[in-house]
């Protein structure tokens, strides 16, 4: 398994894992045109687990700058997903690790997710990778559907 930067030549596989999060189709040519922002943004950390040529797992990672307080970074994650057949073998584990080794290069004081109530097995994940359960409550907004 290797873990780097998603690329193009990479979307379709990425399309797949956001079907299998989302439950629902997935636009190829909206993904490609969302890429190229995030590419273009240096923000923007789009990583995938590769195994045997294919990408099995993906998160990604956006340095904030905090202009509250003692103005600290820190990492919002999104998109965290693995394909059903390969989940237990480690990759959600390895994605964890080297996003938190971008956090730290960037010096953010800590990193911020969410994550879906109904997703208990995730959940444990995230509990044994050291995140604790802050008892937040999430608030979302939607202006359009976007897929």
């Amino acid at each position: 398994m290797k873990i780097r930067r998603i690329k193009e030549s990479d979307l379709e596989d990425l399309r797949l894992l956001y079907i299998a999060l989302c439950n629902e189709e997935r636009s190829l040519e909206k993904i490609k045109v969302s890429f190229k922002q995030v590419e273009q943004n240096q923000n923007y950390y789009l990583l995938g687990a590769e195994v045997d040529g294919k990408i099995v797992g993906t998160l990604m990672g956006i340095v904030c700058y905090d202009v509250a307080g003692e103005g600290k970074n820190f990492m919002t994650l999104e998109n965290v997903v693995v394909l059903e057949d390969y989940r237990g073998r480690g990759i959600c584990r390895s994605l964890f690790n080297e996003i938190e080794k971008i956090a730290q290069v960037n010096q953010c004081d800590y990193i911020y997710f969410v994550s879906g109530a109904q997703r208990k097995e995730a959940h444990a994940l995230y509990t044994a990778l050291g995140y604790a359960d802050e008892k937040a409550k999430g608030f979302r907004k939607h202006f359009h559907k976007s897929f």
